[in-house]
């Protein structure tokens, strides 16, 4: 028993050093699965609107709302991520990854 909770401690410390990137793995693929979906809803709101404005509001929505998403949220769930219990931590990070898996299973993305 104690040999599987040091193995548990052991890949605990090294996700606890990549949950930057599993924070941003994380909400990459979240956008992955639904950027269509937003981009055909944001599609529909302005369709009648000119070229310029129409290519304008796309660049926003791309640089600022999914690079805000990435660049200013995906650090904070990493944060929260780090409040896991330790020997939680691993079991968390499948979870939701899984939870992803099953959200791109859904929307037939895989």
């Amino acid at each position: 028993m104690k040999l599987d909770l040091s193995a548990l401690d052991w890949l605990s410390s090294q996700l606890n050093r990549h949950l930057n990137g599993i924070g941003f793995a994380f909400f990459t693929t979240l956008l992955a699965i639904y950027g269509q979906d937003i981009n055909r809803a944001v599609r529909k709101r302005i369709y009648e609107y000119n070229f310029v404005i129409r290519t304008l509001i796309f660049i926003f929505l791309c640089a600022f709302g999914y690079g805000w998403l990435i660049l200013f949220v995906a650090p904070r769930f990493a944060g929260l991520l780090r409040y896991a219990p330790p020997r939680v931590l691993p079991l968390l990070v499948i979870t939701l990854f899984v939870l992803l898996g099953v959200l791109a299973e859904r929307n037939r993305k895989i």
